[in-house]
């Protein structure tokens, strides 16, 4: 890690996309995900493809709903947790209120959940960073993806969840406004 780069996400989003070497791209998500709601306190850790610790959360109290987040996990089609080569589950946490908004129960999988979400606003990441949002960091390996589609909340996906779980759309890259 020693060769990672800090970097403002929404410096350097603004800055590669002004100089014109990130471009930004619309995909859409079509993985499935297993949840369960968090206990507040619990730690949820995150690894980078090269089995890294890319971030590391901690439970808490939604602000909006007074519930606690929820744990998702990658799975497959089937509801099957992924588990990398590292022997690594691809976990995170979200606010209860963005949960709700965001997925749905599969209807076909107890426990599994689809994003309702339409398509989503990318670039992909050209050098290993760090990336530092407020109090967070985060490592992100080249050939990740940012998502820029809310850009006061920008998030890193790495390059294979996201080779994983969505598919890029054809289209020309947007016109898109960055506030």
């Amino acid at each position: 890690m020693e060769d990672y780069i800090k970097v403002n996400i929404q410096d350097y989003v603004n800055k590669g996309i002004e100089n014109g070497y990130l471009a930004p791209f619309w995909a859409t998500k079509y993985g499935r995900i297993r949840a369960r709601r968090g206990i507040p306190g619990e730690i949820v850790k995150t690894y980078t493809d090269g089995g890294l610790l890319e971030k590391e959360n901690i439970v808490t109290l939604d602000k909006a709903t007074g519930n606690p987040g929820w744990i998702l996990t990658k799975c497959d089609s089937e509801g099957n947790i992924i588990i990398d080569e590292y022997g690594n589950k691809n976990e995170w946490i979200m606010d209860d209120s963005d949960f709700t908004e965001e997925y749905i129960q599969d209807p076909n999988i107890e426990s599994v959940y689809m994003s309702v979400d339409g398509p989503q606003l990318f670039v992909q990441v050209l050098t290993d960073m760090i990336m530092l949002q407020g109090d967070k960091e985060m490592c992100v390996e080249c050939g990740g993806f940012i998502n820029i589609t809310e850009f006061s909340n920008c998030y890193a996906i790495s390059e294979r969840d996201f080779n994983d779980t969505y598919k890029i759309l054809d289209t020309e890259n947007p016109e898109h406004t960055l506030n």
